[in-house]
């Protein structure tokens, strides 16, 4: 072969011996989306934050108000007045329909517990010496005013009337004391009792005398011996069945 025919490819030689392909060569204007590796966009977005924020709102405030049902603001049923007596079922009116009932007034005889104390009829008209169940009324000395009457009632079946009253006893005197009630309701049923409360001497503290009565009762209690016997007395009048606001008794005591 002659030396110019050989020089073609000694030049390809010579160029292709100067040139790294294992190297990746971009040509210029190449828009096909297969860049070599020296090319290729490194940034993967690697990003490893997995966004471990726990706050999960753990609030441990847990709302203890015991308020039921929640206040919101608004008065229940209960506190309302609705018959406009100045009283709510919450202050302990038992009839929030009708103004005459509430705690403040006084029971009349018509069937009805008026004062919402849980007795029906239990403060009769007229009866001044109310209440007077457990703590006797005190009608004083006998030696002051000899005589008392008055007129009372035992309004219902469980009322208990306790009357109080004192006698002057000094040694070597004597007196005779007289308890008259009247006007018990025929149909009724009631027990008298005639107690001593508190002696000046050394006379016994008690019971001294009881009766059931209908219609009338009678004590007589004399102090014949010359000892003392004053102190405090008390009469109980208590019903065992027919006892009616409509009708009062009649209680005379005198010495």
């Amino acid at each position: 072969m002659r030396v110019l025919d050989r020089l073609p490819l000694a030049l390809a030689a010579v160029v292709m011996g100067g040139c790294d392909f294992s190297a990746s060569t971009k040509i210029i204007g190449d828009t096909s989306p297969y860049d070599t590796a020296d090319n290729a966009d490194a940034d993967t977005d690697t990003d490893t934050d997995a966004d471990t924020d726990t706050d999960t709102d753990a609030d441990t405030d847990a709302d203890t108000d015991t308020d039921t049902p929640p206040d919101t603001g608004e008065l229940l049923p209960a506190d309302i007045d609705d018959d406009g007596d100045g009283y709510t079922e919450n202050q302990g009116d038992c009839d929030d329909t009708d103004r005459t009932t509430h705690p403040e007034t006084l029971d009349g005889c018509d069937g009805v517990d008026n004062d919402c104390d849980g007795a029906i009829d239990d403060d009769a008209p007229g009866d001044a010496y109310e209440p007077n169940d457990t703590t006797p009324y005190n009608l004083g000395s006998l030696e002051v005013d000899p005589e008392v009457s008055l007129a009372a009632w035992l309004t219902n079946d469980d009322d208990v009337d306790r009357f109080q009253f004192t006698i002057v006893d000094d040694t070597w005197d004597f007196f005779t004391l007289h308890i008259d009630i009247s006007d018990i309701p025929a149909d009724a049923n009631y027990l008298v009792s005639f107690n001593r409360l508190r002696s000046d001497g050394d006379a016994p503290v008690g019971e001294i005398d009881s009766t059931f009565a209908s219609g009338t009762a009678s004590f007589e209690y004399g102090d014949t011996s010359g000892y003392e016997d004053g102190g405090d007395y008390e009469v109980v009048i208590e019903s065992l069945g027919g006892a009616s606001c409509a009708h009062s008794y009649l209680l005379a005591v005198s010495q």
